[in-house]
């Protein structure tokens, strides 16, 4: 999934979570990115995307 979400993103920036699902294939993209805050907020995670230690 990585990949293809780089892939996508160097041809053109993504508008909307919309156009991210539709070339990504990837759906609940809001619901995954809370998911993941909420990991790094209450758990040790090796990589922090979106939280400072």
């Amino acid at each position: 999934n990585a990949k293809k979400i780089l892939e996508e993103r160097a041809r053109k920036p993504f508008s909307s979570f919309e156009d991210f699902s539709v070339r990504t294939g990837i759906q609940g993209l809001a619901r995954l990115m809370a998911q993941r805050i909420v990991e790094e907020l209450s758990t040790e995670v090796k990589y922090r995307i979106f939280t400072r230690d």
